[in-house]
This record gives structure tokens, C-alpha cells and sequence, in this order.
């Protein structure tokens, strides 16, 4: 998706250790300008024992003196780059978006990290959390930051996570960047549009963040979309119905149905998953190039099968107007412009879609 953003930054893809690694996968993302690395290359990540504390680490041992860190599930809906020429950017080193909820620390939350001024105090207080799915940081002009932000995630689960928000929702590594900026008196921007939520269609369950562009001010211009309920990909999307028990016998990848998703009717029945009016209203709308991307990696990668690769294409078929061209399935993984007409190649069947869409030519000639 960040490719599909128009992206063309060089990236790191991390995880924890070779087992948790697939190295056919790897080879593919060469293809993309991208990069697999391995935390257990630097340290030993048992010495970790949540996940939370991995991200602070992997961005210290990044090769990137800037970096955008995002999230597997954090999804940018329109191209990023250009936020690193930015005076927001240029001038604050550190860019951070808000959560939900206001700071819930400890009392003694300023005192532990330095704070003495009761100003500040009690502007800690009045402010909103902290969101750390995507991030920009420039380590040349913040590398306090980040090391004490190291610091407070290693002995995070034991102690500082818990004095960051007392144990209530969003427990964790979120607001150990912006505390560490504060102790270090390194400062950052908060972006401040607050988030707006996207929907699954036709319900009220939250589904996602949408977080803002840092370069617009005057409004909450979408930038990033933070699937943080239902995360997108193979196991979320795709199995719905005829999916693999782990006791039928069959080679391949295993899943269960999921007869409790909050997406299981939408997909079932081939419609939209999203409900985002803010995105619509600008002309934005990830949905399908979402399952562009969901069909190579079912159809065309090494994480994928024909069973799955079947019901993608079908959703993506039924929904969004996909073409796939029959005469070069075999062909596919080494011509995918040939087999994947975009949704606007045909009249779309996507459902709802906005009446003030225009067609995207653009999009539209990239096949």
C-alpha cells in the first residue's frame, strides 16, 4: 500500500527473528525497494517480552538518519513523502498524532521524567495521548529522545508503561516518544486535528484511525489509515467461508472461520468492508486498491494459495469491478499489469460509491 501511496522511500520491513521471518517473502519486497531486518540481529529479543517494546528498537537500529516509522496496520492513503520537505517537519525534527484519550499518568508522572515546572505539569495533564503508529523522526536532531524512549520501553512492562497512563486503554509503548521528547527537552509536533474513526459499512463498530496530513493545517486532511481494530491482510479478509480447518488433512495454509468478525457479513455478502465518508468526501478510497494489493499476495507470493487466491478475486470481482484476465493466470508473476484491470477499467460495482467520484484516469492508466 505505501507503493500503491505513490511512495518511492526505501524501506525497512522488521521483525523479531529468522523464525519469524519468511525469507520467500523477503526475496519478494526486493522488487519493491524494500529491505527485510531482524531485531535478533542487534539484541536478543527475549530480553523483550512484549511486542510493544520492539518498535523503539528497530527504529534505533534503522539505517535511516529521517525515518517514517508506521505500523504493519497503519496504511497511507495519500503519499508521504513530500512531508519530509515540510516546515512542520523541517522545523520540529519529531511529528506525533493523537489518540483518543487525554494523558491518564501518574501523579508522579512529571516528577519521574524530569518535568519541575508546575506549568507544564499541568499542561501534561490537559493533553491528549499519544497514537504511535506512524511517526516521523529525524535521529540527528533527536537521538536523546529516542535512546531515553529506549530506555523507558525496556523496562516498560515492569514499570513505565504503567506510570504513562495508570494502567487504563492504550497501555503500552504509545506515549513513551512523546515523554522522552518532553524529559529531553527536544520537543515535537502533535498534529492537532484529532483522529476521526472509520466504520465497517452499514454498522457502528470501529474499524480504523484516520489520522491527518501534518502539512495542512487549516483542516483534517486524511493522510493515514490505522486499521487498528481489524487488521488487513490474508487471515482478516479472506477467510470468511470454505477456509481450512486445521484438522482436514489438506496442505496449505490453515485458518479458522471467524464467525464473530465484525467484516464476516460484508465480505460474505461481497460488499464494501470501509465506511469512510472523510475519505470519499476528498476523493479518496483505499478499499480497492487494498484488495489489489490483499490479491497479489494470495495469487502471486509465497504467502498465499489457489483457495484463497480463488475468494479474493471473487470479492474483488463482485465488489470493486476487478477484471482478471483468464489468458495470463500463469503468466501473472511476471506480468501482474496484464492480468489486473483496475476497478475503474469497467463500470464499478463498489457499493456505496460517492456521487461526487470522478473517474481516476490516473489509476486507470497505470494498468
Amino acid at each position: 500500500m505505501l507503493r500503491e501511496s505513490g511512495s518511492r522511500l526505501p524501506v525497512e520491513v522488521w521483525s523479531k527473528d529468522e523464525a519469524d521471518e519468511s525469507a520467500e517473502w523477503c526475496a519478494e519486497l526486493v522488487k519493491e525497494g524494500m529491505v527485510c531486518r531482524r531485531l535478533a540481529d542487534y539484541l536478543d529479543p527475549e530480553q523483550l517480552r512484549h511486542p510493544y517494546q520492539w518498535k523503539v528498537f528497530t527504529m534505533m537500529f534503522a539505517s535511516f538518519e529521517e525515518m517514517l516509522f508506521l505500523d504493519a496496520d497503519s496504511i497511507p492513503v495519500r503519499n508521504p513523502d513530500g512531508v519530509f520537505d515540510a516546515a512542520v517537519y523541517r522545523d520540529n525534527g519529531v511529528l506525533l498524532w493523537r489518540d483518543y484519550w487525554k494523558h491518564s499518568g501518574s501523579p508522579w508522572l512529571p516528577y519521574l521524567i524530569g518535568i519541575n515546572s508546575t506549568k507544564k505539569s499541568d499542561e501534561l495533564v490537559k493533553e491528549e495521548s499519544i497514537e504511535s503508529g506512524q511517526m516521523y523522526w529525524n535521529k540527528k536532531t533527536h537521538w536523546k529522545s529516542l535512546l531515553l524512549a529506549a530506555y523507558y520501553n525496556f523496562y516498560g512492562p515492569e514499570f513505565w508503561y504503567t506510570v504513562f497512563n495508570n494502567g487504563w486503554a492504550g497501555w503500552g509503548d504509545k506515549d513513551t516518544f512523546a515523554m522522552a521528547c518532553k524529559a529531553t527537552g527536544e520537543g515535537y509536533f502533535q498534529i492537532p486535528h484529532a483522529l476521526v474513526t472509520g466504520f465497517v459499512s452499514n454498522s457502528s463498530h470501529g474499524i480504523a484511525m484516520i489520522q491527518a496530513d501534518p502539512t495542512v493545517a487549516s483542516e483534517h486532511a486524511p493522510m493515514f489509515f490505522h486499521a487498528n481494530i481489524i487488521k488487513w491482510g490474508i487471515k482478516e479478509f479472506m477467510c470468511t467461508e470454505n477456509c481450512r480447518q486445521p484438522d482436514d488433512g489438506r496442505v496449505g495454509r490453515q485458518y479458522r472461520i471467524d464467525d464473530d468478525s465484525d467484516i464476516k457479513d460484508q465480505l460474505s455478502q461481497h460488499r464494501r468492508v470501509y465506511s469512510v465518508s472523510s475519505l470519499f468526501e476528498r476523493g479518496i478510497d483505499p478499499e480497492p486498491l487494498m484488495w489489489k494489493v490483499l490479491e497479489r499476495v494470495a495469487c502471486r507470493s509465497s504467502r498465499g494459495d489457489a483457495h484463497l487466491c480463488k475468494n479474493t478475486r471473487e470479492h474483488a470481482e463482485k465488489t470493486f469491478g476487478y477484471r482478471f484476465l483468464d489468458e495470463c493466470v500463469d503468466e501473472c508473476g511476471k506480468r501482474q499489469r496484464d492480468c489486473v484491470r483496475g476497478p475503474w477499467y469497467a463500470p464499478s460495482r463498489a457499493k456505496p460509491k460517492p456521487e461526487t467520484w470522478t473517474k481516476d484516469t490516473e489509476y486507470e492508466d497505470s494498468f
